[in-house]
């Protein structure tokens, strides 16, 4: 018995789009939010690139201002979660609730 394998050759069009695209993740439409990271984690995120696609919105004492750009709410969620209490969603409220909602059903589940 003989083992056959297959070339899989994607269509240009999806090579186009992986070489364009700046996010971690591969969507045709992309979402923004506004976030803060304050004073204690901003060392950390001045030295790494945290967020692929970002601009720099404000910079002062209270921390840095940043509109970030991502394909999926959790890919910028899990980034949030992983740096509690040092990071706000400033805006959109939308996923600032939906944000607090997982945290709120992860409290509630280990109680």
């Amino acid at each position: 018995m003989s083992l056959q394998t297959e070339t899989f050759t994607p269509p240009n069009i999806f090579l186009k789009r992986i070489e364009e695209n700046n996010l971690k993740w591969l969507n045709t439409s992309t979402k923004s939010a506004r976030i803060l990271v304050l004073p204690e984690a901003r060392k950390y995120f001045e030295r790494k690139q945290v967020f692929k696609s970002y601009k720099l919105i404000k910079d002062d004492e209270n921390g840095i201002l940043l509109d970030v750009e991502f394909a999926f709410d959790d890919e910028l969620l899990n980034i949030i979660k992983a740096w509690i209490p040092y990071i706000k969603i400033i805006d959109p409220k939308e996923l600032d609730i939906k944000l607090k909602n997982i945290l709120k059903n992860y409290i509630n589940d280990i109680e």
